[in-house]
């Protein structure tokens, strides 16, 4: 028994670290205590230290070990309740012994102040300390839980959502007939995509732009008023992709097809523009891969 001022504290046996030496042979299957060292983990010194000092190891070993071991704190701390609990908000307000139930650090703290000036209970100071590690317990599994998460959000982030790449906003107008519009390339902002898209469709950012197109001949396809993204390396001409064309009679977006013949021609989806020759001296700016339009005017 030691003294300490006017508080009594009994030592128990169950909470040296002779027992909990023996917990931990059985825990690890331990041969002898170089076998326990191995297959724990634990430092030769550093067990040395505890037998020498008869001390217990920090609170955050104690848990390492429980969570390793798939045992409670309760039975590596005090040899009771050898399967985890799972600390429970909603217990009962009062415990087996009519005091208030301890659900906090600040509470141990609180409820060792009251009991102090008449001399600590042996029996109160061996719940308080099984609450605190209970409170202990369900900390470390928030805790792992909350490591959980944010890994996985983490994960998902590098594939999806990190090092977002600016497009260029090209001011470049496309005239579906009439007379042509000069061509221009004063950047108006940008637009930001995810690297995992544009790696999808294999597309280097530096060398694409968002534009925006005039009249409707591809439409429902391309809407009238939309921004395109085009993608300036794919300038080869391919039946079937839809292209932004700098030709002899304006700027125009149009879908690349071919007649019966073989003969290049340019398609328009809206049924009530006519198909068009595809002309010798067009110019591909660009394959249209993406296109988005505002909806609301006001």
């Amino acid at each position: 028994m030691r003294k300490n001022g006017n508080t009594k504290i009994r030592k128990r046996e169950n909470m040296t670290s002779k027992q909990l030496l023996e917990r931990l042979m059985d825990l690890f299957d331990a041969k002898n205590e170089s076998d326990l060292c191995e297959k724990s983990g634990i430092g030769r010194s550093t067990l040395g230290s505890w037998k020498r000092r008869d001390s217990l190891p920090k609170l955050s070993v104690i848990i390492d070990i429980a969570d390793r071991t798939g045992v409670s704190l309760d039975y590596l701390v005090l040899g009771r309740d050898r399967q985890p609990t799972t600390y429970d908000p909603d217990t009962p307000t009062e415990d087996s012994r009519g005091l208030p139930a301890i659900t906090s650090v600040k509470e141990v703290m609180a409820a060792i102040k009251a009991q102090s000036a008449g001399g600590l209970d042996t029996g109160f100071l061996e719940e308080t300390v099984a609450a605190v590690v209970r409170a202990e317990t369900e900390l470390h599994t928030r805790m792992a839980a909350l490591r959980e998460y944010l890994s996985d959000a983490s994960a998902l982030a590098a594939t999806q959502f990190v090092d977002p790449q600016p497009v260029d906003v090209v001011e470049l107008a496309f005239v579906d007939g009439g007379e042509a519009e000069a061509l221009t390339e004063e950047v108006t902002g940008r637009l930001w995509f995810r690297q995992a898209w544009l790696n999808e469709y294999g597309l280097d950012a530096s060398r694409c732009a968002v534009i925006g197109v005039k009249g409707d001949s591809m439409e429902p396809t391309v809407m009238e008023g939309a921004k395109i993204l085009i993608d300036r390396m794919r300038s080869d001409w391919r039946a079937g992709d839809i292209f932004a064309i700098h030709a002899p009679n304006g700027l125009l977006v149009r879908r690349a097809g071919a007649d019966t013949d073989g003969k290049a021609l340019m398609l328009s989806d809206n049924p009530s523009w006519e198909t068009e020759a595809w002309p010798d001296d067009a110019q591909i700016l660009g394959r249209v891969i993406w296109t988005a339009k505002t909806l609301v005017t006001e």
